[in-house]
């Protein structure tokens, strides 16, 4: 036992602990490893078979009191089998708070680790259900007490104090008292959110019983009528599953279109217009096959007839945009006129 190690242990140091507790309970086959979380030190005792539990918290106890680390307040203990994963037994101790051990040998009786007699018929082992909030009891109580809050203190009450108490720290400069602190508020914040959300889960439950009956009683009574499905891509205008864009568009469009039409002074207003779109028609054949193109509002469309790469590439990316695009809503037909194109794309530009 070298005097560094003794001295970590005494300022709290898991690992420290755990080897002292191994190099002592060596001999009786019993390895201990630990962790430690703010004010929190766990110890895992590991035998074959597990330690007894009585025996081994008052050994890991008294070892704590020699010790003397008052940066810790709260003890967890859990005896495990060499054979399985699993704690066999857990026991957690308020430091602060326990009364004090008798004392007592230093080594534990032999007796304490014998073998166990061999239980006939044994009944299966009962497990209480995990919650989701694992926080120990003691450990909410404690941070309360470090907070100076009466237990049942509301979320904005801990916020307040937790952040008034960290200013003064700050001020004074004392930064070794905000790590028990710190460590107060978030486990009080993490316990009072997790009470919030099981009140607001508690509450949701009956409505969606009494709609799920409710529910029940329409489909006895009447027939069922087909539900419309939620389209959850009606607020994106470029999705394609978005009813409003594939529905309402094309006919607007089109409507516009034939009543500037009627219009003669818009039609005579839009006439570039509309000889530039019918020349888009013949420049995109020209980029399709790799070609530099301009068109114009003139009725012309320059083409140049010496291949570019910049045009064959820029025309890859959209078609693979639109790839891209199908494969991320799960469409085929995109995908499908992508890779169509690329291959039409291809053949004409190289060919």
């Amino acid at each position: 036992m070298s005097p560094s190690l003794l001295e970590q242990a005494k300022d709290g140091d898991a690992a420290a602990i755990a080897a002292l507790l191994t190099n002592a309970l060596q001999p009786k086959g019993i390895s201990v490893r630990g962790d430690r979380q703010s004010y929190c030190l766990q110890l895992w005792f590991t035998g074959n078979p597990a330690p007894p539990q009585a025996a081994t918290v008052a050994y890991a106890r008294r070892a704590l009191d020699k010790l003397q680390i008052s940066a810790i307040g709260i003890l967890q203990v859990y005896g495990e089998s060499a054979e399985g994963a699993q704690s066999v037994w857990t026991e957690e101790i308020a430091l602060l708070s326990a009364p004090q051990i008798e004392p007592e040998a230093e080594a534990l009786p032999e007796s304490d680790f014998s073998q166990p007699q061999p239980v006939q018929n044994p009944s299966p082992p009962i497990f209480q259900p995990l919650f989701l909030d694992d926080t120990p009891p003691v450990a909410i109580a404690r941070a309360y007490q470090e907070l100076g809050l009466e237990p049942g203190s509301s979320l904005a009450q801990v916020e307040a104090v937790y952040f008034k108490r960290r200013a003064v720290l700050l001020r004074q400069g004392d930064r070794a008292a905000l790590e028990p602190l710190k460590w107060a508020f978030t486990t009080l914040k993490a316990h009072l959110e997790h009470e919030e959300a099981a009140s607001s889960l508690a509450v949701q439950e009956p409505a969606t019983v009494s709609r799920s009956g409710l529910a029940q009683r329409s489909r006895l009574s009447t027939p069922a009528r087909p539900i419309q499905p939620d389209a959850p891509d009606d607020t994106d205008i470029l999705a394609f599953d978005n009813r409003y864009s594939n529905g309402l568009i094309f006919p607007v469009l089109l409507l516009a279109g034939m009543l500037m039409n009627a219009m003669p002074i818009v039609n005579a207003l839009l006439w570039g217009i509309k000889i530039w779109v019918h020349e888009f028609g013949h420049a995109t054949v020209a980029w399709l096959a790799g070609r530099r193109a301009i068109p114009l509002p003139i009725g012309w469309t320059s083409v140049d007839p010496r291949r570019s790469l910049f045009v064959y590439l820029g025309i890859l990316v959209l078609l693979g945009l639109l790839y891209w695009a199908g494969r991320r809503e799960e469409k085929r037909w995109p995908v499908v006129l992508a890779i169509t194109l690329a291959i039409v794309q291809f053949f004409m530009t190289w060919f």
